[in-house]
């Protein structure tokens, strides 16, 4: 959805983004968060592996 997009996609976090609602925004062109704005992997502090939509946003 968002890869295949034409346009550039812009994510705005404004509260706690964590689990799907992080992926979602990792997979975004930018991300933009407000200042204080806890952006959080549960999975990591459980030595989870993080979604495959988190892997490959982070290595795109």
């Amino acid at each position: 959805m968002v890869k295949g997009s034409a346009k550039p996609v812009v994510v705005a976090i404004h509260s706690v983004a964590m689990g799907g609602g992080l992926e979602l925004a990792l997979s975004a062109h930018y991300r933009v968060a407000s200042p204080g704005a806890p952006i959080v992997l549960p999975e990591v502090k459980f030595g989870l592996r993080q979604a495959r939509a988190a892997r490959s946003a982070c290595h795109a």
